[in-house]
This record gives structure tokens, C-alpha cells and sequence, in this order.
């Protein structure tokens, strides 16, 4: 399954839907379609389809007063006034407008529209393609303020952005055409925010209850029924922070990386968008950074080979090299720039792991949540090596904040207020950062101890690093408490495969998804939304544990193995406030390992440094949150008020100002840098030999 095909072919069907009098039509789309494209339509393959031009909604456009005009756009305020604008400046821009609102809006916005369009509005309808497809089992809904929105005590009327959210889960199930088994978090903890994942799957069933008919899809039957498994930030807030050493995962907590994942370099002169048509960015992302130095050095090599004439310039070159170099230029160049991109990310994140100090820092990660390692000869305790961290000037600002995150979600009956604020001082943080720590219990965790009154094994002059060692010391006797000392259970784990140093966190999601294939998912915890809709897991044996169907089915579901990859089962994650890179690298994992079709998604791609700035929100008041307004309103743009010559003249400076010379990408040829300092830099990495692979171990092999 293919979830950007899918949500390809809904739009696709949109279009087409309309036909208006004229052969072709203007398509016209606000900045969230424009983004919400960018993920899985080419504007080629829109113009294939009887559409004279594409064109955002608020920018300098033209008139075509012949063609009918078809929008994509939120039913904002402001969109409904650009729209109307175009029918009321003389002439009108175009013949007559086709409107398609993304769902979830107000309904006072299709009258508003109806009103202002008039006898010009042929045709309206909700376009059921509220959601972004990252890639081919992820989406996200791209809101990057969702954790504000959800679970800040300052911020109202929650009830309304979860059914929009639940209006984008169903959009969803229409584009794989699935009517999913839904199940939910229950927490057992009192937090505030805890009945939201309730709530939001209460919506989404009611939802497709009332579109269960227009759901169709002939290999249902086939594949069985779908699940989804509605979660939050409860289940596992460990993820969000720990440092993870896979390529994707480094990429986007370390680089910054934009909002449209289009990656520039620190020097400007290495760009590009990180899509799934980038072969080298799809088949390495999920690979240990380690693997993937190996494996970029190998490609560049490989590449040179297949193209000679491009990476040797010493040689005499024939009319029939230049015939053969024409004909493979677009794809050497296509290739070329993708490999440069991903040579210069490696190489950023190479850098960054002894900058800073990323090693000694994930060491101390994951020994706090999981543990020491059995195997390995420990010399000092994980509390020594946590004080040490704090005082090193060379662990960044962020990074402390996440440590100490991560030291209080291992303990989980949380620290005396009087030891978090010497933690505070010891590591030079500011108030506002053991706040920020302090408000992971608005997600379900205990921060801060009840007994204030304890008595302090420090006195009040000034803290030696021996002192406030032993006060650590003594509350970090047993770092992962049984499961009934915490607020909630840890479902996050150890990956006991011991390939690769620091990798051994496994995140919650992983264990939460295997328990349900294995229907050992607790029910009470994870309770089904309709009770008459429960699968009968009854004398389930581990025969039919890669089913979720009922096993009185099991007879349709074996005899669909044999139809192929169209007719797996599907298991759909959906994580309110943010999924992380660590989840999304799971699901691909697991649809392989349990041959289903497993997608996860969330309010947004969360990333460390996301999930901090979104703690420290938490206890902002509304007026200081400048959360932005989820349906604006505003008036339209002067300039499309404007007459076609001076929107000619308008976009003719702006293409002069655009026409600057492009930088070439990095070379990749033998003496190139980004490739040298790869290798060099790996080597230097490498673990001493053992029968497991190191850090970085790469082998010895020269590019030239």
C-alpha cells in the first residue's frame, strides 16, 4: 500500500470530476494545497489532465476570462475573499468558479461564499484530501502547534480541533478505502488531557458511521478489516528525545532541515527537497549512519564507473562518448545532484556526532530508561556520567534540557524539587528550563515529588560535583521502577539485536503494534470504541497471531495471503500531538517483518527540538502563545484588484530578480571533499574491533 498513490488518486477523481463548458480549466490553490501537493502530484501530471495552468490562489494572476476556474482551499475567511475578488474586478477573471473546500471548516463559510459568489458559483463540494503524505506509510497533518492546542490548560474549546483532527483521520480511511476496528489509549492517569484520545476516536467512528456506504473498496474483503490504534504522547514521551543514530532520524534532529523537508547546506551551496523520488534518500534513511557511510562511498564509486567520461576529464574524448554522454545527462545530473545532497547530510551528521559529544550523551540516554548495558564493563555509575554531562560546556543548551528530561521520565516517580533545582544550577539552566522538564506531567508523567518537606543531604553554600553526585546518587538506585510505581506503564523497550552501539532503545509504538498483531494488546488499556464491534479474539492461538480479524474469518484471511501485496491487512497509528522519526523507521519494519500494511501518523513530524519548545509552551497564556488562527480571515490582496498589464509587469520583475545563477552541486567525483571527509571522518569513529560492528565502522576503501 501506498499512501501517496492513494491520496494521488483522490485527487486526481477531484478533478476530474469537474467539466465545465470550456475544454480546459484554470486550477487554482491556497498555500496548504500548494504544500499538501508538493507531497504526491507533479504539476505535470495535473496539466495532463485538462488543466490549462496551476496557480496559488493569493498570487499575481492573470485573466482567463474563457476558462472556468476550479479551487482547492481551506473555507477560510480569507480564501473566500480572494476567490471573490476575482469576480469582482472588470472583467472577471475567469468564466464561472468550481469551489472545493478541504473539510473541517465552519459551516458559515459555504454560505458566506454562496453570498458572495452569486450566479459565478457552478459548482461546491468538500475535497476529501484534508491530510499531507509524507511518504508512502506516513502522513502528517501539519500542524505544527498541535501539542499548544491539545494540552496547554490555557488554550479552550479542544473539542472542535479534535473533530477537525478526526474529519482528517476519516479522510484518511476514504483514501486507502478503509472503514478500520478502532482502538484508544485509555490512560489510567488523571493528567488533564488524558480522555483525548478517547474523544478523538469517538469522533472518527461517528464520522465514518455516516459515510460507511461511500467507502468502497473490492479488495476489503480480501485483506480483512483494518485497525486504528489512536494514541498520545502518554504511551511514550522517551522517543521524542533520546538521540537516535539512524540517517533520517539524525538528519532531522541535528540539520535544520525546513518545514517542506528541503535540506540547504551551512555554505548554501549543497540544496535540495529530501522526496520520495530520491532513490538514495528512500533506500538509506532508515539505516544506521555507520551503513550508510558505507554505503554513500560505495554508490559514488558505483556511479563513476557507470559514467567515465563524466568523473575523468583527462581523457580524450570521441563523437560517440559525447552521443552517449547527451543521452545520459538528465539522469547522471538527476542522480549526480540527489547523491551530493545525501553525501553532504552524512557528512553534517558526521561532524555533529564528536561536536557534540553525541556518543557520551546517547550513552547516558539510555542507561537512564533501559538500564546499563549486561554485557559491557561499566567503570562509572549513569548518575556520575549525568552530572558530568551537565557541566560540560560542550553539551548544548538543548541537549541538556532533553537529558534531563530523560533522567526524569526513567525514574517516573519523578525528583524532589530541591534536587531538580540543583540540577538546575549545577548545569546553568535557566528557571524556564526546569519548568520546561517539569511539564512533561502535562502528558501523563510524574516531574516533581509530593514531599517537599525532606530534608536536603546538601547544605545551601555552594554545590561541589562530588555532593551533588552522592544527593543523585542516592535517588537513582533503581533506574527502570516495575511498571506499578509509575503514572503510566513503559511501553518502550531494548532492542537486544546488540548490532550497533547506542541503538538499543526501542520506542513504545514498536511494542504497542506487535502486541496488537499478536492480540496481546491489553484491552482494558486499549479499549475498542464500539463493544459490538470487538473482534472475538476467543481461542486465539499463535497460528493466527499475524491476523487481527475475528478467527472464525481466519479461512477468508489465509486464502488471501496468496493474492499478494493489494491485499494485506492494514494497521493504521495515529499520534496526537506528533509521531517521530523513530516510529515512522518502525512501521516500515514491521509491515515487512509481519507482511501487513502498516501506516503511522500524527498532528505533525515531531522532532527533539519540537517536542522541548512545545513543553516550555505549555504554561504560556493564550494571548502569549500567538497560536495561529486555524480558519483566518482577512481581506484579499490589493494586487488581485489590479489590471492584467500591471500583474504582467509584476511578474516579469519578480522572474528577472528570481534569474540568478544556481550553484552546481558538489562534485562526486575522486578528490571530492564531501566524500573524502565522509570516509576520514567515520574511520575516526570506529569502535575497537569486536564481534559486534562499532559506532561507525566503515571499510577501509579508497575512492580513487
Amino acid at each position: 500500500m501506498d499512501i501517496q498513490a492513494a491520496l494521488r488518486e483522490k485527487i486526481f477523481n477531484l478533478v476530474d470530476s469537474v467539466n465545465p463548458r470550456s475544454t480546459y480549466k484554470m486550477l487554482v490553490i491556497d498555500r496548504r494545497v500548494e504544500h499538501l501537493f508538493e507531497y504526491c502530484v507533479e504539476k505535470h501530471q495535473l496539466l495532463d489532465r485538462r488543466i490549462a495552468n496551476v496557480l496559488v490562489l493569493d498570487s499575481h494572476r492573470t485573466s482567463e476570462t474563457s476558462l472556468s476556474a476550479m479551487y482547492i482551499c481551506e473555507p477560510s475567511g480569507y480564501n473566500i475573499n480572494c476567490i471573490a475578488a476575482d469576480f469582482i474586478r472588470q472583467p472577471n477573471r475567469y468564466r464561472d468558479a468550481y469551489v472545493y473546500f478541504l473539510p473541517g471548516g465552519p459551516d458559515s463559510a459555504i454560505t458566506n461564499l454562496r453570498n458572495r459568489l452569486g450566479g459565478r458559483l457552478s459548482g461546491f463540494g468538500i475535497a476529501p484530501i484534508g491530510f499531507l503524505a509524507l511518504e508512502r506509510h506516513v502522513f502528517s497533518l501539519g500542524d505544527p502547534f498541535a501539542n499548544d492546542r491539545l494540552y496547554n490548560r490555557n488554550v479552550q474549546n479542544q473539542h472542535a480541533y479534535l473533530h477537525r483532527t478526526a474529519t482528517q483521520i476519516v479522510n484518511v480511511c476514504q483514501a486507502i478505502g478503509e472503514v478500520p476496528y478502532i482502538r484508544y489509549v485509555n490512560s489510567s492517569s488523571d493528567y488533564a488531557a488524558h480522555d483525548l484520545p478517547a474523544e478523538l476516536a469517538q469522533s472518527v467512528s461517528h464520522q465514518l458511521e455516516e459515510i460507511r456506504d461511500q467507502i468502497v473498496d473490492p479488495e476489503a474483503d480480501r485483506r480483512g478489516r483494518a485497525v486504528l490504534l489512536v494514541l498520545d504522547r502518554s504511551v511514550d514521551a522517551v522517543a521524542p528525545l533520546v538521540h537516535e543514530f539512524t540517517y533520517q532520524a539524525m538528519a532531522y534532529d541535528l540539520l535544520d532541515i525546513e518545514a517542506n523537508d528541503t535540506y540547504k547546506s551551512a555554505d548554501g551551496e549543497v540544496n535540495g527537497k529530501l522526496t520520495e523520488e530520491d532513490v538514495d534518500w528512500v533506500d538509506l534513511r532508515h539505516l544506521h549512519i555507520s551503513q550508510v557511510t558505507e554505503e554513500l562511498t560505495k554508490r559514488v564509486q558505483e556511479l563513476k564507473d557507470a559514467n567515465p567520461h563524466f568523473a575523468d576529464t583527462t581523457q580524450d574524448v570521441t563523437v560517440h562518448d559525447i552521443r552517449n554522454m547527451m543521452a545520459a545527462l538528465p539522469s547522471f545530473v538527476k542522480t549526480k545532484s540527489q547523491m551530493a545532497v545525501n553525501l553532504q547530510i552524512a557528512l553534517d551528521c558526521v561532524e555533529k556526532v564528536d561536536a557534540n559529544m553525541l556518543k557520551e550523551l546517547a550513552e547516558v540516554e539510555q542507561s537512564s530508561v533501559l538500564g546499563e548495558e549486561r554485557d559491557r564493563e561499566v567503570k562509572t555509575r549513569v548518575s556520575d556520567r549525568f552530572v558530568s554531562l551537565l557541566a560540560n560546556d560542550k553539551v548544548s543548551h538543548l541537549d541538556k534540557v532533553r537529558l534531563v528530561l530523560i533522567y526524569l521520565l526513567g525514574r517516573q516517580t519523578g525528583l524532589y524539587s530541591k534536587d531538580l533545582e540543583r540540577i538546575r544550577l549545577h548545569s546553568k539552566l535557566g528557571e524556564w528550563d526546569i519548568e520546561t522538564a517539569s511539564n512533561i506531567c502535562n502528558f501523563g508523567y510524574k516531574a516533581i515529588k509530593e514531599d517537599e518537606d525532606r530534608p536536603s543531604r546538601l547544605g545551601t553554600s555552594s554545590i561541589t560535583n562530588n555532593a551533588f553526585t552522592q544527593t543523585i546518587s542516592s535517588t537513582t538506585k533503581h533506574l527502570i521502577p516495575s511498571r506499578n510505581k509509575g503514572t503510566m506503564p513503559t511501553f518502550y523497550g531494548e532492542n537486544d539485536s546488540g548490532q550497533f552501539l547506542f541503538a538499543r532503545f526501542t520506542p513504545g509504538v514498536k511494542n504497542l503494534i506487535e502486541s496488537m498483531i499478536r492480540n496481546k494488546l491489553d484491552p482494558n488499556m486499549f479499549p475498542y470504541v464500539n463493544g459490538d464491534d470487538v473482534p472475538d479474539y476467543e481461542n486465539n492461538v499463535l497460528e493466527t497471531a499475524t491476523s487481527l480479524r475475528n478467527p472464525r474469518q481466519r479461512a477468508t484471511w489465509e486464502r488471501s495471503k496468496s493474492v499478494g501485496q493489494a491485499s494485506r491487512q492494514r494497521i493504521i497509528i495515529f499520534m496526537l500531538g506528533g509521531f517521530t522519526a523513530s516510529e515512522s523507521r518502525t512501521v516500515y519494519e514491521l509491515s515487512t517483518k509481519y507482511s501487513k500494511d502498516i501506516i503511522i501518523g500524527g498532528s505533525d513530524r515531531l522532532t527533539p527540538k519540537k517536542f522541548v519548545i512545545a513543553l516550555g509552551r505549555q504554561n504560556l497564556e493564550l494571548q502569549d502563545l500567538r497560536l495561529p488562527v486555524m480558519f483566518p480571515d482577512g481581506a484579499a490582496p490589493r494586487h488581485l484588484l489590479e489590471s492584467d498589464r500591471e500583474t504582467n509587469q509584476h511578474n516579469q520583475a519578480a522572474q528577472q530578480a528570481a534569474a540568478t545563477p544556481q550553484q552546481a552541486p558538489v562534485s562526486t567525483n575522486g578528490d571530492s571533499q564531501p566524500v573524502t571527509n565522509l570516509q576520514a571522518g567515520a574511520q575516526e569513529l570506529t569502535t575497537t574491533p569486536s564481534k559486534r560492528r562499532g559506532f561507525f565502522s566503515l571499510k577501509k576503501k579508497k575512492l580513487d
